[in-house]
């Protein structure tokens, strides 16, 4: 199984967003680490799930969790960068398609 970290933005704490993430039927795993577990989540990802397009809909269904998760919990994207709401899932299957 590989692993993607990602740290918490700031005023998201982990409580909140794996429980949106679980109500969406998402699972995520908290981290490892002990010093510093509370600051990051891990998204697993491996084999078909990440590599054969037919099975894009769970890595798909991730990201715009994800992306609705963060928003419920008070994620506010900095004001230097555009931002569109469901455009995460627009670039990750972009290049999700480009490595296929």
């Amino acid at each position: 199984m590989f692993w993607t970290r990602f740290y918490y933005p700031q005023g998201v704490a982990a409580p909140g967003l794996l429980g949106a993430l679980s109500g969406k039927g998402v699972v995520i795993a908290g981290g490892l680490h002990p010093q510093i577990a509370t600051q990051y989540f891990r998204i697993g990802h491996m084999g078909l799930t990440a590599t054969d397009e037919s099975q894009l809909g769970y890595t798909k269904k991730t990201i715009e969790s994800l992306e609705a998760a963060l928003r419920e919990n008070g994620f506010t994207p900095k004001q230097q960068h555009s931002y569109n709401r469901g455009g995460s899932i627009s670039e990750a299957s972009m290049v999700m398609r480009a490595k296929l």
